[in-house]
């Protein structure tokens, strides 16, 4: 779906319903000719130019779209929020993870021998989860492999 910008503000999807400058309703944007459209104060803004996106952004300046440069406080504030989805991620396999030690320790509690499975696998897979910040790049996460 096409963009448009109303009184310079930022592109979106046409509403469902405009108003005319004489005061008529109009509803169903799949309905909308282009001179209605105009004449309720909507510019068509097309999308915003391919750029790349790691380290540019494209912006509306009311008229165009204008691409730039990220500044480093964009660039840092990106990263922060990708780490932070990256531990959110880590403690989801942790949390769905630790029933298998629970029932390691059981078993062992139990004297049930062979476990079903082996503390250092179990160990290892975590501990390796535990390190996934230690990696340099959060777009590019290396993710362990669950033990079977």
């Amino acid at each position: 779906m096409s963009l448009y910008s109303f009184n310079q503000g930022e592109p979106k999807e046409l509403p469902f319903k405009i108003r005319l400058s004489n005061g008529s309703v109009r509803t169903d944007p799949s309905s909308f000719t282009d001179e209605e459209i105009a004449d309720a104060g909507y510019v068509y803004a097309g999308f915003a130019p391919a750029h790349n996106t790691e380290t540019q952004k494209a912006t509306w300046n009311g008229t165009a779209w204008i691409v730039s440069d990220k500044t480093a406080e964009e660039l840092q504030t990106e990263q922060d929020v990708l780490w932070d989805e990256i531990r959110e991620q880590r403690d989801e396999k942790i949390n769905s993870f630790e029933w298998r030690i629970f029932r390691y320790l059981s078993e062992t509690r139990q004297g049930i021998s062979p476990t079903t499975d082996t503390i250092t696998e179990l160990d290892g897979y975590v501990q390796s989860l535990r390190n996934i910040t230690s990696q340099t790049d959060p777009r590019s996460i290396s993710w362990p492999v669950q033990p079977d």
